[in-house]
């Protein structure tokens, strides 16, 4: 999830831990894969890769 660029609070919560430090055990993440990418960066890209029917 977090390589995927969702943000650690929110896998904290899909994990359903009341701690972060809980979660932080669970996050492991190679630091060469985190780019930090906006929701609209995603949209733009399927946006623009996709073929138009037109």
């Amino acid at each position: 999830m977090l390589e995927a660029g969702s943000g650690i609070f929110q896998l904290q919560k899909f994990l359903g831990h009341k701690h972060l430090s809980t979660t932080l055990v669970y996050a492991h993440v190679i630091e060469e894969h985190i780019i930090a990418r906006s929701p609209l960066d995603f949209y733009a890209d399927k946006f623009f890769n996709e073929p138009s029917d037109r």
